[in-house]
């Protein structure tokens, strides 16, 4: 294999990656109209974790996928796109069990943490914890590369700090925490192998 043969297959990569995220969020934004326009609205209090009420291990994964507005979905599609690329690039094979580490640790940590009486719904804690896995990622794995990224991705955004410690009403603060937790989880996990 020569030089052109391992660019076309990076290039191939990285198309196959974006295919596989636009058909993510393409997803979400379909669940969010059927909901809205079938369901009326529905399926999140179906699909949605209701903290230390009868534990529903479906509502984990379900939860992720719907959510309350097309601002609310927007505010989530573009960093879920971009820190799912991230996520992807290094190693595609890890995907699925770091987007499974994160969608388990944010759905039981909001389960467990969560105000009594809400619905928590929304992707918001995997866009955490992709963000968390992608600073913790090259810090775990002594990787010069990844920790470089890391902080570019930092500066770009700083503003998800402020998701850590903000408490607002309609924002699930559990959530975006436990994502996060369950980021750096999975950067830990993976590093050991």
């Amino acid at each position: 294999m020569d030089g052109t043969d391992v660019a076309i297959t990076g290039v191939e990569k990285l198309q196959g990656d974006i295919k596989l995220l636009g058909i993510i969020v393409f997803s979400l934004w379909i669940i969010l109209f059927i909901d809205h326009w079938v369901f009326r609205q529905r399926l999140r209090r179906a699909w949605g974790i209701k903290p230390r009420q009868t534990f529903n291990p479906a509502t984990i994964i379900l939860s992720q996928l719907v959510h309350n507005s097309r601002q609310h979905l927007f505010s989530n599609s573009i960093p879920l796109a971009i820190l799912g690329l991230l996520t992807l690039l290094p190693d595609s094979r890890l995907f699925l069990p770091v987007t499974g580490t994160i969608t388990l640790v944010d759905g039981i940590g909001v389960w467990y943490f969560g105000k009594r009486g809400e619905v928590h719904f929304g992707a918001s804690g995997l866009v955490m914890g992709d963000f968390g896995y992608v600073l913790a990622r090259g810090f775990f794995q002594h990787d010069t590369g990844a920790v470089l990224l890391a902080f570019v991705v930092a500066g770009f955004y700083v503003g998800m700090f402020k998701l850590l410690v903000l408490r607002k009403e309609g924002i699930s603060f559990v959530s975006h925490v436990s994502g996060f937790v369950g980021g750096l989880i999975a950067a830990y996990v993976i590093s050991l192998f």
